[in-house]
């Protein structure tokens, strides 16, 4: 049944990429999507749009990057974005999953999967995974990485 999640089209595993998400937000090298052209993964994903925000005087730059091809723990994934001030630093990472919260719970209850918060020093923030229903679209779930 879980297999029935996954489609042909949508053949890269995006779980190595993530997994370090089960360890406190580990991003890894995702950060660099789309610019660091070592990356293998970067073949999977369409150039990024680029929305800019401004929040309490701080602007913000919203990458988001359609996924041409890829699942999460098997189930399909359609966009990633990076969200970070314009100064360069991070602020958060996430991801949708195009099923809803409630069948990726179970999906990723059944491959035993389990996200810990942990505290950064560097950041002096609880740093978690968090995950709700895409607003729009309550058949996606966004997966999010935040810091604070």
């Amino acid at each position: 049944l879980l297999s029935s999640f996954s489609v042909q089209a949508r053949d890269y595993d995006w779980t190595p990429v993530f997994k370090g998400w089960e360890a406190g937000c580990n991003t890894g090298d995702i950060m660099h999507l789309g610019y660091d052209k070592k990356l293998e993964y970067n073949k999977y994903v369409e150039k990024p749009i680029r929305k800019k925000e401004v929040e309490d005087r701080t602007t913000y730059l919203v990458d988001t990057f359609k996924v041409k091809q890829g699942t999460y723990y098997g189930m399909p994934i359609s966009e990633i974005i990076i969200d970070g001030a314009e100064r360069g630093e991070m602020v958060s990472v996430s991801f949708i999953i195009d099923l809803p919260i409630k069948s990726v719970k179970e999906t990723l209850k059944s491959k035993n999967v389990k996200f810990k918060k942990v505290y950064s020093d560097y950041l002096s923030e609880m740093m978690q995974v968090m995950m709700s229903p895409v607003k729009n679209d309550k058949n996606k779930t966004l997966m999010l990485c935040w810091f604070g």
